[in-house]
């Protein structure tokens, strides 16, 4: 059994991908025919990576790890019954992405135990729980990359509020004050009718905002952010969000961690994304998804969140030039070499996905050897003996996080 397997990938082809970030970075034809959002680099059963085999060609890295635990992710996650714990992709948002938060490892469990005692099947729409683990995640950015991501402060919420003058929205800001209530304020966005919501969201487009990004322009990024949520939804109050979650602009290199309960939303750009091996997902907004704004309520961090900007920095347990983002998940840790390596040792002992985002580099553990384009992604064993890289560009590697282990 071999190591080092060069991984083929699926591609998710949601509405709100980009028809230019992942085929460019696979190498392929601009502009694609179909808009691509994720590339899915891992073992979800959903969309797992086909695993490059000498014996067998390409086999779904779910059924290599089944087969061989021990040698493929080592004997402390067979141990724990764990097949992966992660999910590497990358993602491309021409638009934005639902508002959205993820549960807690406990809130998973109920509600995907719940769901299946009331015989919702797994592929419904209306399933809220797909599976039973929480979902932590961190975005760390190959593009100037914009999200939303945390309630901001009840005083610059009120603020930012005021300015519109839209007296339906008053009784939002006043359970605020009054209830100090993150979910009391965003309940009675959600109970304001569908017809206020189109006048209010009318008048905000013609007039309101056009004359705020003059007025105050300290907050235009927020003003012309609504204003484009408008145009795509002229029907939901949650393009209202930039003026209640805080608007985060990554510059290529920093990141962001998302933990479980924190009300989000990527907005564009381009950006690996490594999570825990969940696709548990509560929608409040901005799509034409399938939304649970009760079950969403029930399961957010009613509080305030300032997020902090990560960037990597090298490890006092790694020799070499191998730098880290802060990970505050057992599931995952995110990595990255850059510049000219020179046979630069990467982690071993635990199962690891590498992925070229520029230029072209060497895989190698003990006499097996992968070259590795830009685009291209492999599977690091967790029994490869000193697995290094060489070559010139940049690559981001994902792995569990040892600090749990």
């Amino acid at each position: 059994m071999e190591h080092l397997l060069f991984l083929q990938n699926q591609i998710q082809t949601y509405p709100w991908g980009s028809r230019f970030w992942i085929p460019h970075m696979l190498r392929l034809p601009t502009p694609s025919d179909t808009p691509m959002a994720e590339l899915w680099m891992g073992a979800h059963p959903k969309a797992p990576s086909l695993a490059v085999t000498k014996a067998q060609g390409p086999v779904p890295l779910t059924k290599l790890i089944e087969e061989n635990p021990e040698w493929y992710v080592g004997k402390e996650l067979a141990k724990e019954g764990a097949t992966f714990p992660f999910l590497f992709k990358l993602l491309a948002a021409e638009q934005p992405l639902s508002i959205q938060v993820h549960p807690s490892k406990a809130q998973a469990e109920e509600g995907f135990a719940r769901e299946n005692q009331e015989g919702i099947p797994l592929d419904a729409a209306n399933r809220n729980y797909k599976d039973d683990n929480h979902k932590p995640e961190i975005i760390a950015a190959l593009s100037p990359f914009r999200a939303l991501c945390g309630f901001r402060w009840e005083e610059e919420i009120t603020t930012l509020f005021s300015w519109l003058e839209m007296p339906p929205l008053l009784p939002a800001i006043k359970a605020l004050q009054e209830r100090k209530s993150y979910t009391a304020f965003l309940q009675a966005l959600f109970t304001i009718s569908p017809e206020t919501v189109q006048d209010i969201l009318r008048e905000l487009h013609t007039r309101t905002l056009p004359s705020l990004t003059q007025k105050v322009p300290a907050y235009q990024k927020e003003w012309e952010t609504v204003q484009s949520f408008i145009n795509l939804y002229p029907r939901d109050i949650t393009v209202l969000a930039p003026l209640y979650l805080n608007l985060i602009d990554l510059e290529a290199g920093q990141a962001l961690f998302l933990p479980s309960g924190i009300l989000h939303a990527y907005v564009h750009g381009f950006g690996v994304e490594l999570m825990a091996n969940s696709d548990n997902v509560l929608r409040g907004g901005l799509t034409t998804k399938h939304m649970d704004p009760r079950e969403l309520l029930r399961i957010l961090e009613n509080r305030p969140y300032d997020p902090p900007l990560l960037s990597p920095s090298p490890a006092r347990d790694q020799k070499g030039s191998l730098l880290f983002y802060p990970s505050k998940a057992k599931e995952f840790r995110l990595g990255l070499v850059t510049g000219n390596l020179n046979n630069t040792e990467l982690p071993a002992g635990l199962p690891l996905i590498i992925c070229v985002v520029d230029g072209t580099m060497e895989l190698k553990s003990d006499k097996e050897r992968l070259v590795l384009h830009q685009g291209e992604s492999a599977f690091v064993a967790a029994t490869a003996q000193e697995p290094n890289v060489t070559g010139t560009g940049k690559a981001f590697f994902a792995m569990p996080n040892r600090e749990f282990l």
